[in-house]
């Protein structure tokens, strides 16, 4: 039998493509969106399988244009929210990610933290 590989869409582009609330911070949307989507991983995985992709074509979207404010603004909240997706899997789940859009050679540091196990820019 061969493997199959689920494919999620990560929290940081559903936020960054929707009209997100106004009444709580993006942070804490990318949050509770990153917490639907764990529950999704979870049950992915309960099903045997064992490898998910998180797709976060979006990351950059928002990414504000002074890079001083990169990481308080922005960066540090969503490589939170994206390992939030993928906190509850058992080390043998292979975690990978698909980024798009964007160049990415400025923020590779930050892509490194989001603790995944292959990514395809």
């Amino acid at each position: 039998m061969k493997p199959v590989k689920g494919m999620l869409t990560g929290p940081v582009t559903i936020l960054n493509c929707s009209f997100p609330r106004e009444d709580i911070s993006l942070r804490d949307c990318a949050f509770q969106i990153g917490l639907a989507i764990c529950d999704e991983v979870l049950d992915l995985e309960s099903n045997g399988i064992r490898i998910i992709q998180i797709d976060e074509a979006a990351l950059r979207e928002k990414l504000p244009l002074r890079r001083r404010d990169w990481h308080e603004d922005y960066l540090d909240w969503a490589i939170k929210a994206f390992r939030l997706v993928h906190s509850g899997v058992k080390p043998e789940t292979q975690i990978h990610t698909h980024m798009c859009y964007s160049e990415f050679g400025d923020i590779i540091k930050d892509i490194d933290d989001m603790e995944w196990g292959c990514d395809h820019l």
